[in-house]
């Protein structure tokens, strides 16, 4: 048997793997396009496999820029439950993410979105945030009309920005020249005051000296009388203090 015999059946199982993995392409190519990433889902179609693998490596760049996690899904179910995609993720509402939910209602043929923020994502976005992220133009105008690839392409860019440390401005040096300048605003204005009531008031010289004598005798306080207010102030020990920012549970926080 010579070298060339060993090698052949070699290179046979060789081809035939090969044939086996070309025949089985087309089986790939025509599962759903709805399967799941871990960070971007759609359940409608509507994401081509390219575009839902773009998405995903996408979220997990500005995951990783932001802090956070960056999760989307797109359902057809107007009441899509939130916590059974967290238990697939292996999320619970401890972990820091944002969560975008996209509906498509196909009897109104409209697509509509919400928001939901958890953790230090819940924490750090305020209010005004979520608001300017949901009407911003790019993530607006895209998701209502469908655009839905687009849509979340400006989406998680978005929200990492508001994320970052360095986009929030410090208020520490703001308060701080405010005040400063209010000091020195105010200080002026008693200068300007006193300067114009010196030079408009002229004091009126009185020789007290000469025609009056000041002789003190015997001082001593009378008290007509004294009466004394009392007032009771009651304590509850079941109220709660109040507390600053959002529970850390998270959840719902917008939606259009």
């Amino acid at each position: 048997m010579t070298h060339k015999d060993i090698c052949r059946p070699a290179k046979v199982s060789a081809a035939l793997t090969l044939l086996a993995v070309l025949l089985a392409l087309p089986c790939l190519l025509l599962l759903p396009v709805s399967a799941a990433t871990s960070f971007v889902t759609d359940t409608t179609g509507t994401l081509t496999e390219f575009q839902l693998t773009e998405l995903c490596a996408l979220a997990q760049t500005e995951a990783k820029r932001g802090g956070i996690g960056l999760y989307a899904v797109v359902t057809e179910s107007e009441y899509y439950d939130q916590y059974d995609f967290m238990r697939d993720a292996g999320l619970s509402e401890e972990d820091d993410f944002v969560l975008l939910i996209v509906f498509h209602d196909t009897a109104e043929r409209a697509w509509y979105y919400d928001i939901k923020t958890f953790g230090s994502a819940d924490r750090a976005l305020s209010n005004r945030e979520i608001d300017l992220i949901l009407d911003a133009p790019e993530v607006y105008d895209n998701l209502k009309t469908g655009r839905i690839y687009e849509g979340l392409c400006s989406f998680m860019p978005l929200v990492a920005d508001y994320m970052l440390t360095d986009a929030k401005a410090p208020l520490g040096p703001h308060i701080a020249f405010s005040v400063i300048g209010a000091v020195i605003i105010a200080g002026i204005a008693v200068l300007v005051v006193v300067l114009k009531y010196r030079m408009k008031v002229k004091p009126t010289n009185y020789p007290l000296d000469q025609y009056a004598t000041l002789k003190p005798g015997r001082a001593q306080d009378i008290f007509l009388g004294s009466s004394v207010t009392s007032h009771t102030v009651s304590s509850s020990s079941g109220g709660s203090g109040g507390s600053s920012g959002r529970g850390s549970g998270g959840g719902h926080r917008g939606g259009r």
